[in-house]
């Protein structure tokens, strides 16, 4: 999926965002300046409650794409998910979002290292980099089993998260 107009509004929210919230943003590092390893968890959780970043969901941000991705999806309805700043040694700790089958999209920003991992059918972690600027993401999450995944990053990233539920049938 490539729209150009979604790229260039991504990247300049993304910069303003980070410009705002980057003095203010907390730099969570254990005593040899890394962030803790965080262990699968057995339970089904709803969200992680391991977490570094500044949420932003309720800033109304993420209308500014809506439609651009209606365009991509027509036959979808389209719900925000979560806008989220991940400073450096941002993270958001394991967890499923099963409670809310569906597609999901996420347009992310980078300027450095990061990476959604996510625990694969055959049980493999597989550890999914981005690539520095913008990316779009796009995943189901299962009716009938979990997706478990976690997001990363060594700079600064941004996440516009989407839910998308298709209307067709």
């Amino acid at each position: 999926m490539k729209n150009t107009k979604i790229y260039s509004k991504a990247e300049s929210l993304a910069k303003d965002i980070i410009l705002t919230y980057k003095d203010v943003a907390e730099i969570d590092l254990d005593a040899e300046g890394n962030v803790s390893k965080q262990s699968l968890p057995n339970a089904d959780i709803d969200v992680a409650t391991n977490r570094n970043l500044i949420d932003l969901s309720d800033k109304g941000l993420n209308n500014k794409f809506i439609h651009l991705l209606q365009e991509i999806y027509p036959t979808y309805n389209i719900i925000n998910s979560g806008l989220f700043y991940y400073p450096p040694t941002g993270y958001m700790g394991w967890h499923t979002n099963s409670e809310k089958p569906c597609k999901r999209v996420y347009i992310v920003y980078s300027d450095g290292k990061s990476f959604f991992r996510y625990k694969d059918a055959q049980d493999n972690i597989v550890t999914d980099w981005d690539k520095k600027g913008v990316d779009i993401k796009e995943f189901d999450i299962p009716e009938d089993d979990q997706l478990w995944h976690c997001i990363y990053s060594k700079g600064n990233r941004v996440s516009i998260g989407f839910r998308l539920y298709d209307t067709s049938s």
